[in-house]
């Protein structure tokens, strides 16, 4: 025990060191990565490896604007019945707001996530498969005036209730690793 609890220790110091705005966090209950946000650019993507043996549903990463829940531009990546990924978006005039890929990926094998924006298309990818796309008048507005991100980008949990009070953090925390995770701007 005492060995596992040194290693998340230096785990987290490395994390640190590496982006300073990184961190993880620990409850008696759960687990979850905090980032800085995803203000996502024009032309930018995100992507990151996600591995996991569970069946139970999880959250890969959530990201708000922090507005109040009924204007709350959001997008949350999923993973739902049957080890499928569910991308679900928030945003002006967006075409659709769930995307999937019907695909088990919860094999306990090494999955590459990629979430592009390109112009007005929002597309979603895991392992080169893809969902089909959506298309926003306006993508989620995670971004302020001077273009950085508003919220923080969570990865394996989030630390919010949902709308009827309750916590979510046991309910969707991710039994699982993550890794290279990249934000991307052109």
């Amino acid at each position: 025990m005492i060995n596992l609890l040194s290693l998340l220790v230096l785990f987290c110091m490395l994390v640190a060191i590496v982006d300073s705005t990184a961190g993880l966090r620990f409850t008696a209950d759960s687990a979850y990565a905090e980032f800085t946000g995803w203000s996502m650019p024009e032309f930018s993507e995100l992507q990151f490896y996600f591995k996991t043996g569970s069946n139970k549903p999880a959250i890969l990463l959530y990201q708000d604007n922090g507005v109040d829940r009924d204007t709350n531009d959001y997008i949350e990546v999923s993973l739902v019945k049957y080890g499928h990924v569910r991308l679900q978006l928030r945003g002006d005039g967006c075409s659709k707001t769930n995307l999937y890929i019907r695909h088990n990926f919860t094999d306990n094998s090494w999955h590459k996530l990629k979430i592009s924006r390109h112009g007005a298309r929002l597309n979603l990818s895991v392992d080169n498969i893809s969902s089909e796309y959506t298309t926003c008048v306006q993508p989620p507005r995670f971004s302020e005036r001077n273009g950085k991100a508003q919220g923080s980008l969570f990865m394996g949990g989030i630390p919010i209730e949902d709308p009827q009070g309750t916590p979510t953090k046991e309910k969707w925390a991710l039994t699982g690793l993550f890794l290279k995770v990249l934000q991307e701007s052109r």
